[in-house]
């Protein structure tokens, strides 16, 4: 090799020894060194992921509500029921569960209902009177599950139930219901039939659950992970819910219900924004929006705090109550 040995002047070096010599250096080839690869990323399988053991949490009788950050796109919602009236035949929501995308807890809450409990349904609730103890008035569980889910695609088994329990309404384009979608049913066409969720997690996810007092923990993620193995397939097939039957014969009749309106009064009823109230220890979802109940005789208004727009609302209901949503 030659390296400067001075102005003008140049030496030999040995590249062996590092002295000196005279004569011309055998060329010597040093070892090229390999670029180290770049790091690979490693993806877990879709399927390992939704066959792993079910998170062992055990929920808190305390009402728990996440921050913002833990809010994605789609959440999973479970809701279980107690008895009311003479025969407690009735049911009455006394528990709430929502997990996000991750599976992480986002919302958990026992719920006091308004009325006396006649039949606690523990083999299946899970739910006995001490959890009550620090459970929140319907009315607060409504409003914060229904803030929550604004905007969002909610995950859950036969919905209806769990709705109804939570006298809420959600647009039929956001829910993912998988006791409705076709290929989780019985079979395919008229007649078919809605599965257990049990029997559908055991056979799709390898889990078992529901073997005795059901946790809504569970089904939430069970229900989760069932529209994940589904997703790409129910997000083609036009949104997933018109494969639910009945679901055009229903939308037919509310179109003409409302032009029937329209054609009695005249003109369509439109709701004005109102401010939204003050509701001291209210979980709050990222939008900062949702269903609250307006002091104007207790009508049910789905209201924005900052603009008026938008067909997505969740409304409340109440027996006798009049329904009004942003449009």
């Amino acid at each position: 090799l030659s390296v400067n040995g001075g102005p003008g002047k140049k030496r030999k070096v040995d590249v062996k020894t590092g002295g000196s010599k005279s004569k011309r250096p055998v060329p010597v080839l040093l070892p090229t060194v390999a670029a180290a690869p770049p790091p690979v990323l490693t993806v877990r399988s879709s399927s390992s992921s939704l066959s792993m053991p079910l998170p062992q949490l055990k929920l808190s009788l305390k009402p728990f509500c996440a921050g913002e950050s833990s809010l994605t796109e789609v959440l999973a919602l479970d809701c279980e029921m107690v008895g009311v009236g003479a025969a407690g035949t009735r049911s009455v929501l006394a528990q709430v569960v929502i997990v996000n995308s991750r599976e992480e807890l986002v919302y958990s809450a026992y719920v006091k209902p308004g009325e006396a409990i006649t039949d606690f349904r523990t083999h299946v609730s899970g739910i006995r009177s001490h959890h009550l103890a620090h459970a929140i008035p319907f009315r607060q569980a409504q409003t914060e599950v229904a803030k929550l889910v604004y905007k969002r695609h909610v995950v859950g088994h036969g919905m209806h139930n769990d709705l109804k329990a939570l006298q809420l309404s959600h647009p039929k384009t956001s829910l993912r219901d998988t006791a409705l979608f076709s290929p989780l049913r019985t079979h395919t066409g008229v007649g078919s039939r809605a599965r257990k969720l049990s029997e559908l997690a055991r056979e799709k996810l390898g889990l078992i659950i529901q073997t005795g007092e059901h946790s809504p923990l569970e089904d939430a993620i069970a229900a989760l992970r069932l529209y994940k193995l589904h997703a790409a397939e129910w997000e083609r097939t036009t949104r997933g819910f018109r494969h639910s039957p009945g679901v055009g014969k229903a939308r037919r009749k509310a179109k003409a219900k409302a032009q029937a309106r329209v054609r009695r009064d005249g003109v369509p009823v439109v709701a004005t924004a109102q401010p939204a109230l003050a509701n001291e220890g209210a979980c709050v979802g990222e939008s900062g929006m949702g269903s609250i109940l307006d002091g104007d005789g207790g009508r049910m208004i789905a209201a924005s705090a900052g603009s008026v727009g938008g067909s997505h609302t969740t409304q409340l209901k109440g027996k006798g109550k009049r329904k009004r949503g942003i449009v």
